[in-house]
């Protein structure tokens, strides 16, 4: 699923009579008739149809006391985090270095973190 979806972003596919978008609409619409409530299906399913409603999406709600933005800024940094961690864990190689060639690669398309001197 996912690698019909990344060539897809790539390459822009979204005729049916592309084999790479029949085999992901196929695939996805498999995986929403055996569970039509698979959250991750709902959200490609809604990538590829923005007729369809949205997938239903909770905010999550800071402590009491906490900043609205302060803890969105700790969310935000949490799951930079997280992407870092997996991105050294399952993508740099034997030499340390992350994706191979270039360096800029692993973090190009990740947009920076507010800077903390905003506070």
């Amino acid at each position: 699923m996912r690698d019909n979806y990344s060539n897809m972003v790539e390459e822009h596919v979204n005729v049916k009579r592309l084999n790479n978008f029949a085999r992901f609409d196929a695939d996805l619409t498999d995986l929403l008739r055996v569970n039509p409530d698979h959250i991750p299906g709902l959200y490609y399913w809604y990538d590829t149809n923005k007729e369809q409603a949205k997938p239903p999406f909770v905010q999550p709600v800071p402590p009491a006391g906490i900043p609205l933005w302060a803890f969105r800024q700790v969310k935000d940094l949490d799951y930079l985090k997280r992407f870092v961690n997996w991105y050294i864990d399952n993508r740099q190689i034997e030499d340390g270095e992350l994706a191979a060639g270039s360096p800029t690669m692993a973090t190009s398309p990740t947009p920076g973190p507010a800077p903390r001197s905003w506070a």
